[in-house]
């Protein structure tokens, strides 16, 4: 019985040897080889509550509850410092959305969802005329879904559903490409140091590159925008600053196994860093 058990255990890792990914792909495919879209790109995520569409299919819910910027306003009341009552940082709560936007992104769709303000509002009726709106935009549907109440509307995860630093190296070969330098294994960043620029140069003021991929840009207010994994990397200083430490640390990477691998690719330096 421990001669059968030992085979297939050596034969169960020949399996996985013969078929397993040396590196991860970027859209999260084939990391299960029984679905191998489980967690890939552009897949439905999976819902793990109750529907609460008022219809049961996709309008939105919540009509006779109160007007949400009216729950912000209560909930955020804050005139002072507030400190957690364990005594943590701001570090744990970015590092928190940092591995949020490495997990899942659902994009606006053109669906307007305009929200109502208050009239008096102090910040977007501060003249209480009554007319403000906060503009908003519903999730992106996910397609075939919202039909029937027994096909309800779902939404897509457009990354990779797996913890594998897709907000680092991004979640489909273009992004991937455009954030390396192809030289040493190495990732972009800009003369100073921080995150590349969507420019040709990667430095802040040069002209822009029109092929850098997209980034999220809700204030519109500059043409020039970091480039990271993720498209929301931009969001807040702390956010920006987390995805730099971790180019940098993939950096840092490829020159510790250049040493120890003088003869190691572009190619290789840069996956395996990935993979550490």
């Amino acid at each position: 019985m421990q001669r059968i058990l030992l085979l297939i255990f050596t034969l169960s890792l020949f399996h996985i040897s013969l078929f397993s990914q040396e590196y991860r792909t970027f859209d999260g495919s084939g990391n299960n080889l029984q679905d191998i879209d489980w967690g890939a790109t552009h897949t439905q995520l999976r819902r793990a509550t109750t529907i609460g569409y008022l219809d049961g299919i996709a309008t939105p819910g919540g009509v006779n509850r109160p007007n949400p910027r009216t729950i912000s306003n209560a909930l955020f009341a804050q005139d002072s410092l507030i400190s957690t009552p364990m005594n943590l940082s701001d570090f744990v709560w970015v590092f928190g959305q940092f591995i949020d936007h490495d997990l899942s992104l659902t994009p606006d769709s053109p669906e307007s969802a305009l929200i109502n303000v208050p009239a008096g509002d102090p910040w977007f009726d501060p003249f209480g005329q009554g007319t403000a709106m906060i503009f908003m935009n519903r999730s992106k549907v996910m397609d075939g879904t919202g039909t029937t109440i027994n096909n309800p509307r779902e939404h897509p995860n457009e990354i990779t559903g797996w913890l594998d630093a897709s907000n680092v190296y991004g979640s489909d070969i273009t992004r991937a490409n455009w954030l390396r330098t192809f030289d040493a294994g190495k990732m972009k960043l800009s003369t100073a140091g921080l995150l590349p620029f969507n420019t040709f140069t990667g430095n802040y003021a040069d002209p822009v590159d029109p092929n850098a991929p997209g980034m999220d840009d809700a204030v519109g207010l500059s043409n020039y925008h970091f480039v990271a994994g993720d498209v929301r990397a931009n969001e807040n200083p702390s956010l920006a600053a987390f995805h730099t430490l971790f180019v940098r640390e993939h950096n840092r990477l490829c020159d510790t196994l250049l040493i120890q691998n003088p003869s190691w690719t572009d190619e290789q330096l840069y996956q395996h860093a990935r993979k550490i």
